[in-house]
């Protein structure tokens, strides 16, 4: 998934730890992780909990686009 997301221009000037938290994000999200937080990501990534939501908010836009699935399958796709 993180190939996916650097060739695409949502990456471009972001700081790198952005997108891979967000993708960490996702997969917690997919394996149903109850106790792990949208503010325990961020912190463990170093980046704010804005910034992982606008992040992951732009993964979910990328994935359906490049292989045209909707957000069940993305969740799928992500792991």
């Amino acid at each position: 998934m993180l190939n996916i997301v650097k060739r695409h221009a949502i990456s471009y000037g972001k700081d790198p730890k952005a997108p891979a938290t967000a993708v960490l994000s996702a997969a917690c999200i997919k394996e149903n992780e109850p106790k792990v937080t949208q503010a325990k990501i961020a912190a463990a990534g170093s980046i704010s909990v804005v910034t992982l939501r606008k992040r992951f908010s732009d993964i979910l836009r990328l994935i359906p686009r490049d292989n045209n699935c909707s957000f069940e399958r993305v969740i799928r796709i992500i792991a």
